[in-house]
């Protein structure tokens, strides 16, 4: 019975507990030396809010390479992304709940343009019902 008890108990503090904890960072707001102390964290949320402008770089790798260092990414709706020790990597649309699969649809549009073909490959990321109506199943 005992046993029992603590099997339950453990289950409900797992479930109780939520998302794995550790500390938040606004990422656009992070010094260098905020970014650096949090590097040997279990798990870090990285927070980003609307309307901040965040420069990346893009990789593509596998059956074709694609790169570009000069983009900036806009964010448009509040969320998080959760780095874990191990490296993975989840979403969070409410600073609390993770999301694994953050609902990701994605799309290619082929054309012709300056004589050369062309392509464009389009990537949503958030819930199914914020999806551009092209890119919903």
């Amino acid at each position: 019975m005992r046993q029992n008890l603590a099997w339950a108990f453990a289950l409900a503090m797992m479930v109780g507990c939520g998302a794995p904890q550790g500390p938040h960072v606004r990422y656009v707001q992070a010094s260098p030396e905020q970014l650096a102390s949090v590097e040997g964290e279990q798990v870090v949320w990285y927070e980003f809010q609307a309307g901040d402008e965040v420069p990346m770089g893009f990789a593509f790798l596998g059956m074709a390479e694609l790169g570009s260092n000069n983009l900036r990414m806009t964010v448009r709706r509040p969320f998080w992304i959760v780095v874990f020790q191990s490296g993975r990597t989840s979403f969070s649309f409410d600073g609390h709940t993770l999301v694994d699969n953050p609902f990701s649809r994605w799309g290619m549009m082929v054309g012709r343009g300056d004589q050369r073909g062309s392509m464009a490959l389009l990537m949503y990321v958030g819930p199914a019902n914020e999806a551009p109506p092209a890119l919903r199943r």
